[in-house]
Formats: C-alpha cells, structure tokens, sequence
C-alpha cells in the first residue's frame, strides 16, 4: 500500500485507497496530543516538532494487512 506526502501533507488524491487494506491512517492537525521523540536524535526531534500536521497510521485491530506499507515524500523544488 503506498501513502503519498508532498511537502509533509499526507494527499490521499495520490495514495492508493485504505478501505479494505488492513490499515487506518488519519490527519491530526492538534500538535499538543503528541508523545516525546521516538528518540533523542536533535534532527530527528527538530523534524517531528515542525511538522505542520502528522499523519498515523495503524494496522487495524484484528487484521492481517496483504501488503506492506510504502511510504512516498516528495519536496517540490522552488523556483529562484
């Protein structure tokens, strides 16, 4: 299953469909419900707390998903 992000921002237009696949995947735009970093990485950290919104996703509970999740970023170059 492949999950498409542009510029951070998860686009289902560009995601293959979740109904039916095994996994559930949300938008949380509210930044205070989250947990510390995975790990005290600085970089890592600095890219978590900056992130606009996050994205979960889950395997859903008693499910066995037929395929693996892909995940896909794309950062469009500016113009000067």
């Amino acid at each position: 299953m492949r999950l498409v992000f542009v510029d951070g921002r998860y686009v289902p237009a560009l995601s293959d469909a979740t109904e039916g696949s095994g996994y559930e995947v949300s938008i949380n735009d509210d930044r205070q419900g989250l947990p510390d970093a995975i790990q005290a990485e600085v970089f890592l950290h600095l890219t978590e707390s900056l992130a606009q919104s996050v994205t979960p996703y889950r395997r859903e509970a008693r499910s066995t998903a037929g395929k693996a999740i892909a995940v896909d970023a794309y950062h469009p170059g500016r113009g000067r």
